[in-house]
């Protein structure tokens, strides 16, 4: 789809977004839906799954991108979620504190 984007910028002087474009793809089938590589059964308290992100957040008048912090459990989808200004590795240490305080405890996964 990045060739497709550069061509039609070059020789039709259109500019499309990227996300555009791949979903007019998806919706023509154009393509193959991609291969589901595998499954993943967990059973209670098994596993416990982790992820960073960062997000624009407004805070008054100003628009700050914060570190979203998330940990959840498998199983339950039971969810802890913090904000930081960074995420360094005192930050995951402390995060990692909270939320294990807050599930009672850490899955061996």
């Amino acid at each position: 789809m990045v060739r497709v984007q550069q061509e039609l910028r070059r020789n039709h002087q259109l500019e499309l977004a990227y996300s555009t474009l791949t979903r007019w793809v998806r919706e023509a089938e154009l393509r193959a839906p991609p291969r589901r590589a595998g499954s993943h059964n967990f059973g209670p308290g098994e596993e416990t799954q982790h992820d960073t992100s960062p997000h624009r957040v407004t805070l008054g008048e100003r628009v700050l991108t914060a570190q979203c912090a998330a940990l959840m459990l498998a199983y339950s989808r039971r969810l802890f979620i913090r904000y930081y200004p960074c995420f360094t590795r005192f930050e995951a240490k402390s995060f990692l504190a909270d939320a294990f305080a807050f599930m009672d405890g850490a899955c061996p996964r």
